[in-house]
Order: C-alpha cells, then structure tokens, then sequence
C-alpha cells in the first residue's frame, strides 16, 4: 500500500512538471492569441456587445488599443479618417472626449495598449500559480523521500522478525 502511494505521488509529480512544461512553451502562443482576439474585439466595434466589451476593457485596465493608442486609426471605428477615440480610451471619461485625439497630442487619452496590461496581469496570476505550484512540488518531493524511508523502515522490520 505504502509502495503504491509513493508511485502515485512520483507519478503526478511527473505530470506536473510535464504541463508547467507545455505551458512554458506554449506562452508565446498564448499572446498571439490574446492578440488575434484582441484585433477581433477592436475590429468589431460598435456592435452592441462589442463595444461593451472593449470600452469596460480599456476603462478598468487604463489602456487603448491593442499595442498603443494609435491602433484604433486602422478600424472601422475610424473609417473616413477622422482620427477619433473611443471615449474609454480618455482617463476622464466623457461623451466625445476622444474626437480627433489620433490627429493631435493624446493628452488626457491612455496610449499604452491593452495587450501589455493584459500580459503583464497574466505574467503575475502565472507567477503568483507557479509559486503555488513549487511549493506543493516540494511538498511531493519530501512526502515520496518520506514515503520510501518508511517502506524501507518497514520492510526491514518485517526482514528482522523473519530472522527471529
């Protein structure tokens, strides 16, 4: 029995350090993806639920755009050139306080893109799992270092008293 849970423990360990693996490598990917659906969002706004997606996104994470403010100048949004913000892209948001802000100086508009804040908040959720993560890691390490030293305990105790 004792044999059995070290093998268990030794076995998710294995498959823990497997996913943290693919996980690590597939990080990139991740980004293009948070990107392409970023790009999607953007392109599509002014449809209902869109808009209300990205205008909530841009207020709460103080960003405009995908990598800057001046993504919004290449959308529909802005079809004719007349170089206009959405109003959350403002840090004081108020009806047509984004007009003509791509044309201009972008005082009093957010000109870092959402893609960064998002990555740099997934950077500390992963950061904040990975730690999670080693710790419970060593907590494994130790229960199948402990786990072995019993059956080992065990069996010799059993090799004694067929000696006896």
């Amino acid at each position: 029995m004792l044999c059995t849970f070290v093998i268990l423990l030794a076995v998710l360990l294995i498959l823990e350090i497997a996913a943290a693996a693919l996980a690590y490598k597939h990080k990139d990917e991740f980004k293009n993806e948070l990107n392409k659906a970023l790009k999607k969002k953007i392109d599509g706004y002014r449809a209902s639920n869109k808009t209300n997606d990205v205008d909530d996104a841009q207020e709460k994470l103080k960003c405009c755009g995908i990598n800057s403010y001046k993504d919004w100048n290449s959308t529909a949004f802005n079809k004719g050139g007349q170089g206009n913000l959405p109003d959350s892209c403002c840090k004081k948001v108020s009806s047509g306080c984004g007009k003509g802000k791509l044309t201009g100086k972008p005082d009093g508009v957010y000109t870092e893109g959402c893609l960064s804040k998002l990555s740099n908040d997934f950077n500390k959720i992963l950061s904040a799992t990975g730690g999670i993560a080693i710790a419970i890691l060593v907590i494994q390490i130790l229960g199948i270092i402990f786990g072995l030293i019993l059956f080992c305990q065990v069996r010799n105790n059993q090799d004694v008293k067929e000696i006896h």
